[in-house]
């Protein structure tokens, strides 16, 4: 028989007031065993507002996931209060519930009063912010709009104007990408570096084997490695910043391909792709600020 299981997301903005919603997600948990429930909406600064953490634990045993916002400019794609979040379900009996992040994203262009950002910027942020969130506790990711708003509440210079992955090239004095004179509809960098990420690391297709071994945050070289489900064959996620570093592992097969995520045109070419070779079971690899996609052969 065929089952269909409910997500049911909850609001709260203080202590008070939960009765309703936990009753609810009780009786969700009884109608479907299956069925998650989220504690959503929660939009911290650097770190964790004081009303969170007695709010869940009044819904201790009745939620499955808590969810946190995060926006920001693209030098800002680590979600730190990640480690306070993830240790405190810890150390409160919590250790099944899920991180969400239910809204994440990085604008192209310049809305309102932010800096501009390119739309390799934008790109760059995504990828980031994905892989280093998932080896640092998250579960689940989405970002915010797959397509850009117009003029957001009567703002035509709305952040949310900006930060789709289809841009409409209309505010914001947003960039064009690649291969298009007109930036209405455009698939935007971002668009087939999130494609190619989730083709090749989503939980679905593949294993998270977590940091690698080369990451070091006072050199600014990052490594993030999985496993496809389907072969076994390892793929790679490198970035550094402050300048390109030789970074050099080992890898299980006799060469790998290598895709730069973020230069990639309208129509989904990417300009920057190569085969290395591996020697005695190790290649070596110029990395820079735009995050590389590493694939065994």
């Amino acid at each position: 028989m065929k089952t269909t299981t409910l997500l049911l997301l909850i609001v709260f903005t203080s202590c008070g007031g939960g009765s309703g919603a936990i009753g609810s997600g009780e009786g969700t948990h009884a109608a479907d065993p299956d069925a998650k429930i989220a504690l959503i909406a929660h939009m911290p600064s650097s770190s964790l507002d004081e009303w969170w953490k007695p709010t869940v634990l009044a819904l201790k045993g009745r939620i499955d996931a808590v969810d946190l916002h995060k926006w920001g400019n693209a030098p800002d794609w680590k979600m730190t209060y990640l480690y306070e979040a993830r240790a405190f379900l810890n150390a409160n009996g919590m250790s099944d519930v899920e991180i969400w992040t239910g809204e994440d994203a990085t604008h192209t262009g310049r809305p309102n009063s932010r800096p501009y950002q390119t739309l390799e910027d934008q790109a760059r942020f995504l990828v980031k912010r994905i892989c280093w969130s998932r080896a640092n506790g998250l579960n689940k990711f989405f970002w915010s709009l797959i397509m850009d708003r117009y003029a957001f509440k009567g703002d035509t210079g709305s952040f949310f104007n900006s930060i789709g992955l289809i841009g409409d090239g209309e505010q914001n004095n947003e960039p064009e990408p690649g291969g298009v004179t007109d930036g209405f509809n455009a698939r935007r960098n971002i668009y087939w570096a999130y494609k190619l990420l989730a083709e090749k690391t989503d939980s679905t297709v593949a294993t998270e084997l977590g940091e690698m071994s080369l990451t070091d945050e006072i050199a600014k070289r990052w490594g993030y490695e999985y496993r496809l489900k389907t072969d076994n064959r390892h793929v790679f996620i490198l970035w550094t910043e402050g300048g390109n570093q030789a970074l050099t592992f080992r890898v299980n097969t006799k060469s790998v391909h290598v895709i730069d995520m973020i230069d990639v045109n309208e129509s989904g070419t990417f300009a920057n792709e190569y085969n290395v070779v591996a020697v005695n079971g190790e290649v070596t690899i110029s990395v820079g600020e735009n995050p590389l996609m590493v694939i065994e052969n």
